[in-house]
This record gives structure tokens, sequence and C-alpha cells, in this order.
């Protein structure tokens, strides 16, 4: 899909970023309604003649004209603020930078904050990844002053983070 299609199929509001058909693509979805379904890992999905393609994906191919070279980072951390000013076009290692969430596994539930179990002494600690090599941050007492720590070298290191 080009962008002049993209356009024909969809209205899309740079304010608010959202993206509404111009044209009926099935009975349960009328011309005039919102697009996208939500996906599980937060993003909208739209299915348009059998084929499927990320809202933030075609918000950026109507807005600007032509599709990402590379990955769309929401600046904000939010998969559903398709606004065009949330919306950059980054390469993967800019837009892991953004991450704003500790991932899954992190049982500490803090991003950048790790637990060391047998510690007593400092039992959080900190990390973080520069350059494909990991910084040590050190030991803390708190999760407060190890994620302190994390941010602060995040600022320092990562030219794609928003925080």
């Amino acid at each position: 899909m080009n962008a002049a299609e993209a356009r024909k199929w969809f209205e899309y509001d740079a304010g608010t970023g959202k993206l509404f058909w111009k044209k009926s693509p099935n009975r349960r979805k009328p011309a005039g309604t919102e697009a996208g379904t939500k996906t599980r890992l937060g993003y909208l999905s739209i299915c348009i003649n059998g084929k499927r393609y990320m809202a933030h994906r075609l918000a950026f191919l109507i807005a600007t004209g032509a599709w990402p070279e590379q990955e769309i980072d929401h600046v904000d951390g939010d998969g559903l603020n398709n606004r065009l000013e949330n919306l950059r076009d980054v390469s993967r290692v800019i837009n892991r930078e953004n991450q704003r969430r500790a991932g899954k596994n992190n049982k500490s539930g803090i991003l950048g904050v790790y637990v060391r179990p047998n510690s007593t002494k400092s039992p959080f600690f900190s990390t973080i990844v520069v350059r494909g090599r990991v910084l040590h941050l050190g030991g803390f007492t708190s999760a407060e002053a190890a994620h302190a720590a994390y941010i602060d070298a995040k600022r320092r290191y990562h030219e794609g983070n928003t925080l």
C-alpha cells in the first residue's frame, strides 16, 4: 500500500492520532468509524484487503507520504497514542533505549532495578546496557535509589531516552 491508497481508505487526525475509515471495508465497519483493534502488545492493528498493518505505521505513511525507513517509536511510550508529534522513525537501538517500563520478568517491577535475594546489605542493584555492553551501576539499600541511579545513567547514555 502506498500513501495515496492509504489516504483513499483512511482519514488521519494528526492531533488525536486516530484513523477513521473513509470507505467501509466490510458490513461491520462503516465509513466514519474509528479503525483499529488493540493488540495484546498494546498497539492498534488494522486489517485491509486481507493484510494486517500497524496503525502507527499507517499514520506515519499518511502524514509524511512515505513508509518509515526503520521502526516507529512512540515518544511517550504509549502504543495507542498515534499523534504525529508522538511518532518518530528511529533505529531499533534508539527505540529500545526509550523503554519506560520494567520487563515482565523483572521481579522488582521497577525499570532498571533488580533484586539480589541473598544480599541483606544492598539487596537492590542496577545495570544499564550501553552499545551492547552492560554497565553495573551499583548495589543499593532501596529500590528507589537503584531506580534513581538507572534514570540518571539512562539520561546520560541513551540518546533515544525521553524520560
